[in-house]
């Protein structure tokens, strides 16, 4: 399993296909992939104000500890986030179990996706559920 990095548009897309929505840039997205069978997971980085990241994500497999501390360095070290939302689709299992194991669940947030409705979780930049995940350069 190796992480998609630099293919924004494709991985995007990917996401947004399962969702039955669009993103519109700027954002950034970091695909997962399987070794032979191509995208089976992807996480799009979108709506930066400063503070705030929106994290959209959808899992097909589980996803590895080295892609948690990728996605942890991405949004608390190089961007600088202090919070970071993330949403998944009611019906995507293996993002919710990941997301409930380690963020804060907020709200189901009712046809939020065309596809349905969305869980929302967020994780603050010190949360202990992260800080284990912080990677030492």
């Amino acid at each position: 399993m190796t992480l998609l990095l630099g293919k924004d548009r494709r991985v995007g897309k990917w996401v947004a296909s399962r969702l039955g929505t669009t993103f519109f840039p700027p954002f950034t997205a970091i695909g997962l992939v399987d070794e032979g069978e191509g995208l089976c997971g992807g996480v799009v980085f979108h709506d930066w104000n400063g503070a705030n990241i929106e994290i959209t994500v959808v899992l097909e497999r589980q996803i590895k500890r080295s892609e948690i501390r990728g996605l942890r360095h991405y949004v608390f070290e190089q961007l600088g986030a202090r919070r970071a939302t993330f949403r998944t689709l009611a019906s995507n299992r293996l993002a919710i179990l990941f997301l409930s194991r380690h963020a804060k669940f907020e709200a189901v947030l009712e046809d939020w996706f065309p596809e349905g409705s969305a869980w929302q979780f967020a994780v603050l930049r010190d949360d202990p559920r992260w800080m284990r995940w912080r990677v030492e350069i």
